[in-house]
């Protein structure tokens, strides 16, 4: 019985490490902006996707279970928001992961509507926050991508 209840509580362990360290070493992936469109383009506004590279440079799986962003374009903020999307990589794997946000044209600043006219010699960064979910709470992990475009 006592054994038993030992190996009971080194499996749980073993489980919850696992579970842990496939969230964790996210901060060892390599990010990276692969580039931003316009999509949905309606007469009050317009969607911005940003895809971002993902690699896993780990041994290991990792997970992206949630994220928050803020995109900016030559320092003028655009969008901001919120992904609970999952997404797994094994050892060596790279991702696209595309976040989007919506502008509304009547409350968009003059600078951003010059930067979304001008289409070239842009430079856009991604500025987010991983939070890596572990049986003790949530991590925060952030990260920072930028490209010029």
């Amino acid at each position: 019985m006592k054994l038993t209840f030992l190996l009971f509580i080194a499996v749980i362990l073993l489980i919850s490490c696992t579970y842990v360290s496939e969230r964790e070493n996210i901060k060892n992936c390599n990010f990276e902006l692969a580039g931003v469109r316009m999509s949905n383009v309606t007469l009050s506004g317009i969607t911005l996707d940003f895809d971002v590279d993902v690699e896993n440079i780990n041994t290991g799986k990792v997970v992206l279970e949630r994220f928050d962003y803020t995109a900016y374009a030559n320092k003028e903020k655009l969008i901001e928001g919120s992904s609970s999307q999952k997404v797994e990589f094994n050892a060596g794997e790279k991702k696209k992961v595309t976040i989007s946000g919506n502008i509304n044209f009547k409350d968009m600043r003059s600078g951003v509507r010059e930067i979304l006219t001008k289409g070239k010699d842009v430079s856009y960064q991604l500025l987010g926050t991983v939070y890596l979910s572990t049986i003790f709470g949530e991590i925060p992990f952030g990260f920072k991508v930028h490209k010029k475009i």
